[in-house]
């Protein structure tokens, strides 16, 4: 048990480390925003982070909800604050200091699952694939049986035994009610098996209205290999009013099926992805190094870029399907350099 000593100097501590985690201004919010926002309460600071991984909304409050939770958790350190904070800080890549924010959180919180299952997939992202296990299997007790299952199980998949994990997921899920987070890791193995039909089916009951972005890319890659171009087309490019707020993965796709659809000679959809490309790399903005380097594999076909992309997300980002795409960048390079 934690003397009250204990739990003060454990939240001194949280504070002291908070401070190098305050991102310099990176985003500029209007008056009116900060009139908005300025009250917010944390659960609807939450109801902010969970709506960004949806369609038009993943870079909409980034800034915002960055510096905002910088600054709570500075002041207030709760779990509650570290994980929301963690959560937008690993959508930049900031993968070290969330990780670091995390840690600190369950110095005081070790029982909270939201913290420990975040903390597992970003070791999964660093290619810290026994540790991320490890983390998981924290959660016996303390989480469903699916969820533990799921989380570890993933780990493995990713640490070179796909087809078995996907089989033990597939075994324990079966005949049963399960989450929309398994389903979409059953469906991950699945394309990674190169089973897009499969994929699909585990996604078959997602409202693709309401999906996050992660799983929208996931559907849009089975219909692709599986050379439906129209649905991908029809249902992606339908998901919100405004088409620039579409985000890289998604406008991508559309990229993609439109260039290979030989039934349309439309180029609505590359037109405005190679202005957004332009952009991110005026910018160079790294945390979008994959969706480049696809860009220049399969849009416009550039060796050089594709592989100078490639290897930033590689430095960035080690999941099995990061280590693909870094293996077609060079292999494209070498192909096109013996020629």
């Amino acid at each position: 048990m934690k003397t009250l000593a204990t739990v003060l100097m454990l939240t001194i501590s949280v504070s002291a480390s908070a401070e190098s985690h305050i991102p310099k201004p990176d985003y500029v919010v209007s008056k009116t925003t900060i009139h908005y926002y300025k009250n917010l309460s944390i659960f609807e600071l939450e109801k902010l982070v969970l709506r960004s991984q949806n369609v038009g909304e993943t870079e909409v409050n980034q800034g915002f909800l960055k510096t905002e939770l910088a600054k709570r958790y500075q002041d207030k350190p709760t779990a509650k604050v570290g994980y929301l904070y963690a959560r937008v800080l690993q959508r930049e890549h900031l993968f070290d200091d969330a990780i670091e924010v995390i840690d600190n959180v369950l110095e005081t919180a070790p029982n909270d699952v939201n913290s420990r299952l975040l903390k597992a997939n970003m070791l999964q992202v660093k290619g810290k694939f026994d540790s991320a296990k490890t983390e998981c299997l924290r959660l016996l007790g303390l989480a469903s049986v699916e969820t533990v299952s799921t989380c570890a199980l993933d780990a493995e998949s990713q640490n070179g035994k796909l087809e078995a994990s996907y089989k033990s997921l597939l075994s324990i899920s079966s005949d049963k009610p399960t989450s929309q987070a398994t389903q979409h890791v059953l469906a991950e193995m699945a394309f990674r098996l190169n089973q897009p039909q499969q994929t699909l089916k585990h996604l078959s009951q997602v409202n693709l209205d309401e999906a996050p972005v992660s799983i929208l890319v996931l559907w849009s890659d089975a219909q692709l290999e599986l050379t439906n171009y129209r649905p991908v087309i029809d249902t992606i490019g339908n998901l919100v009013s405004e088409a620039n707020n579409l985000e890289d993965a998604l406008l991508l796709r559309l990229a993609q099926a439109e260039k290979q659809d030989k039934k349309t000679r439309a180029t609505r959809w590359q037109t405005l992805l190679s202005k957004r490309i332009e952009l991110r790399e005026r910018r160079q903005d790294n945390f979008h190094a994959a969706d480049l380097a696809l860009y220049y594999l399969t849009v416009e076909d550039n060796s050089d870029k594709a592989l100078y992309w490639a290897t930033i997300n590689w430095q960035q980002a080690k999941l099995e399907s990061d280590k693909t795409l870094l293996a077609k960048a060079s292999a494209r390079f070498k192909e096109l350099e013996n020629e």
